[in-house]
């Protein structure tokens, strides 16, 4: 019984301490987060050199200013005051005006169109920020002051696209061509949004083709560049939904699992950075320390712009509420983060700390200018546009169904039931399952309550079961137990050991959790009847193997690596599906 108890503490101590932590979201309410883009437009308000530039880092440790240019920088933060602009936030257009006047002298000239330069290059993102900009800037203000700069502008992003849809990362100004085999992980996705954008603002002008073409590149962008992990492209989903939403067009089936995948990765992204604390062990052993402001950021204005693909009802309409649920996660670290007015007061530059975003005492200007974006993005979620919870919708298909009774089978382990519990009376073994299948029925009945109490999501459960299962399947096949355990307890062995240790395992209980928290208590249930299913295997003839010992304990073998095998492919594939949902 000792290890039993040490079992089950050991496991969830484990789940618990390592995988399944806290998940952090501060509440903001719509006001709160107005109030932070305000401040954020101040920090650039405040911060912009006389020429148009902005301060590119400040280190407060130091107290030190850096005040290098950084063109594609400086072109997402005009694009960021001018998306402040158009949400009625004062202050935003007359330094994203500055900041494009400086932009449009350095351009560079060549045939009918013209490109940001740096230095002997033009990197691809800077112009088509500085295009994604300059039409935001039409959409609120009209026709007129820089209509000619953005057609010549967009023609070099239609220039820098290959017939692939696949985006040149950069020009060669004195070779007069693109830099062979270059690419840049966020450029690509830049260009799609500017160029989705510019249709949108001057349809005639045949930029669709272009936008569309580099949307159905996207989905196989990983492959084709062979990059690993998969792109967090939050100008991807921009893209996304500015061709869903604003272009009316409707996404074809690969857009449609690209934005699936889109939000998968934003929201593991989410989960893990609301787990972390920036101190002590959760610091420096589980988490590491908290990402950078325009990381989260980046993070938001993904999660923002996939809300409004869902909101459409052609993608991603199942996981509208879920969606919403990290983007409001987002809104509420940012809000908490952000350096107020009070606190700046320390720093040797207040206005150069008030409205900023720190990591390790420095902050840099696309740490406002994506936080910024974000805040605005999750302006129609903070006002209730957004229904609320943290699944859009319940259940399992048919095949699923039968994968997670097979995988509860497994993570059982029928084998190792019947080494445990020796032969029983049919009666006993019948009381002792259906009991152990109520205990994990229970199980599922209070997962819901139960990791909203403990603030963890359904998505984070599911990592979590799905390690367990494969570290409790690979004791399992280095501690084969050889004979059965002594009956204990009320019930004649019903209890001990049948339900305990056999059948009402940490593992298992663990993944009736997992499955009722993620697809509601009739997927939980589906595992409650697999621990049945296992506890009436005992009811079943013991294989016989006349005069050949030998061979008798060779099949014993190959049955419990068969069964391990099966709950350590299952508890990946578990693990995955809580990596990548929302």
């Amino acid at each position: 019984m000792a290890a039993v108890i040490f079992a089950w503490v050991a496991v969830v101590g484990l789940a618990r301490g390592v995988v399944a932590l806290p998940e952090r979201c501060p509440d903001v309410t719509a006001a709160q987060a107005r109030a932070a883009a305000h401040e954020a437009v101040g920090w650039f308000g405040r911060n912009q050199q006389f020429d148009g530039r902005w301060v590119y880092r400040y280190d407060r440790r130091a107290d030190e200013v850096d005040r290098r240019s950084h063109v594609v920088r400086q072109a997402g933060i005009t694009l960021s005051l001018y998306q402040a602009h158009a949400a009625g936030i004062d202050g935003a257009l007359e330094p994203a005006d500055a900041g494009v006047d400086w932009l449009l002298g350095e351009l560079v000239h060549d045939d009918d169109w013209s490109a940001v330069r740096r230095g002997d290059l033009a990197p691809t993102g800077g112009s088509a920020l500085l295009v994604a900009a300059l039409a935001t800037r039409y959409q609120t203000e009209g026709a007129g002051r820089y209509d000619d700069e953005m057609r010549a502008l967009g023609r070099f992003l239609v220039a820098m696209t290959e017939p692939s849809g696949a985006v040149a990362a950069n020009w060669d100004i004195d070779a007069r061509r693109p830099v062979p085999d270059d690419y840049s992980p966020f450029f690509t996705g830049e260009t799609y949004f500017a160029l989705a954008l510019l249709a949108t603002v001057d349809p005639g002008g045949g930029w669709a083709s272009t936008a569309e073409r580099i949307g159905a590149y996207l989905p196989e962008r990983d492959d084709a560049e062979d990059r690993f992990p998969p792109i967090s492209d939050h100008w991807g989903a921009y893209g996304l939904a500015q061709m869903a939403v604003d272009a009316g067009r409707a996404l074809g089936d690969d857009e449609r699992a690209y934005a699936r995948r889109l939000a998968g990765i934003f929201s593991i992204e989410v989960r893990f950075e609301s787990q972390r604390t920036g101190s002590g062990l959760n610091l420096h052993l589980l988490r590491g320390p908290q990402v950078l402001g325009a990381g989260l950021g980046t993070i938001g204005e993904g999660l923002g712009s996939l809300w409004r693909v869902a909101d459409t009802g052609d993608a991603l309409d199942d996981e509208r509420a879920a969606i919403a649920e990290r983007l409001r996660c987002v809104a509420g670290m940012l809000a908490d983060r952000q350096v107020s007015a009070a606190e700046a007061e320390a720093a040797g530059r207040p206005g150069l700390a008030r409205g900023a975003w720190f990591h390790d005492d420095v902050t840099q200007m696309d740490d406002q200018q994506h936080s910024l974006s974000a805040l605005l993005l999750a302006n129609p979620v903070l006002t209730g546009e957004a229904t609320t919870g943290a699944r859009s919708t319940d259940g399992v298909s048919v095949g699923r169904g039968v994968w997670l009774l097979v995988l509860t089978l497994a993570a059982v382990n029928p084998p190792r039931v019947r080494r445990l519990a020796g032969r029983l009376p049919s009666r006993t073994v019948a009381v002792g399952t259906v009991g152990s299948g109520m205990v994990v029925l229970l199980a599922a009945l209070v997962a819901g309550p139960l990791l909203r109490a403990a603030d963890i999501s359904p998505s984070t459960v599911l990592v979590s079961a799905g390690l367990v299962v494969v570290l409790v399947a690979i004791v399992d096949a280095l501690n084969r137990r050889p004979g059965p355990v002594p009956s204990a307890g009320p019930g004649g062995g019903a209890l001990v050991p049948l339900a305990v240790p056999a059948l009402v395992r940490p593992s298992v209980v663990h993944l009736a959790v997992a499955a009722s928290a993620a697809g509601g208590v009739a997927v939980g249930a589906l595992v409650a009847t697999g621990v049945v299913l296992a506890g009436l295997s005992l009811l079943l003839p013991t294989p016989e193997v006349v005069g050949d010992t030998t061979r008798g304990d060779a099949l014993a073998t190959v049955a419990t690596w068969v069964v391990v095998a099966i709950a350590v492919l299952g508890g990946v594939d578990v693990a995955a599906h809580g990596v990548f949902s929302v």
